[in-house]
């Protein structure tokens, strides 16, 4: 596949798992051609040495009022407190998308996570070739979101989303899940 869109994982103030390097090297063998980048904290780089990746580094990214209004939202946790560290970082994950999107002028993005591995293309290509501007994902029920492919057909629908995030992260056990079911719900710049 020759991709229209860039394939880009999110690995925020973590090591990269075995499975991650792993899927890295499956999506080399079945997108030789496909532009791949992983966005992570630079203290990470020397462990993607053989990923055959681009490296981006989260620190260079800078910020923006989105991402600084949800750093600032004191979020109440009930349950285990490095629960709520993980569901922060996934759910930041899509404000370091719309970072490095706008920073290099991308408007079209095929966001996976890390045990996700893209084996039939069609749908993905089709949705990216559509003029309608959306963010497309799954539905794992009627009002969750999954975020395991992410596709970006537009810079507005996914800044539509950081601002709904923004709007609701505060409400205790909210996570990106949740608030990505909700968005589906409620936004038609958001499809499944």
């Amino acid at each position: 596949m020759e991709s229209p869109a860039p394939l880009i994982w999110i690995e925020a103030d973590r090591k990269p798992a075995k499975y991650f390097l792993n899927s890295l090297k499956i999506h080399n063998e079945l997108f030789p051609l496909a532009k791949k980048v992983v966005i992570t904290n630079r203290k990470y780089f020397e462990l993607y040495k053989n990923s055959k990746v681009e490296l981006i580094a989260i620190e260079s990214l800078g910020t923006d009022k989105y991402l600084n209004k949800f750093e600032s939202i004191n979020k109440k946790w009930f349950a285990i407190e490095n629960q709520l560290i993980y569901w922060t970082n996934t759910t930041k994950r899509f404000f370091y998308l719309y970072l490095y999107l706008k920073k290099t002028k991308t408007l079209k993005a095929i966001h996976l996570e890390g045990d996700c591995i893209l084996i039939v293309t069609k749908n993905v290509l089709d949705k990216l070739k559509s003029p309608r501007k959306a963010i497309y994902y799954p539905r794992q029920s009627a009002s969750v979101g999954c975020a395991e492919i992410f596709l970006v057909n537009g810079l507005e629908p996914l800044e539509n989303l950081l601002k709904y995030i923004n709007l609701n992260w505060s409400e205790p056990e909210k996570t990106d899940m949740t608030i990505l079911g909700e968005f589906l719900n409620k936004s038609e710049q958001a499809q499944n």
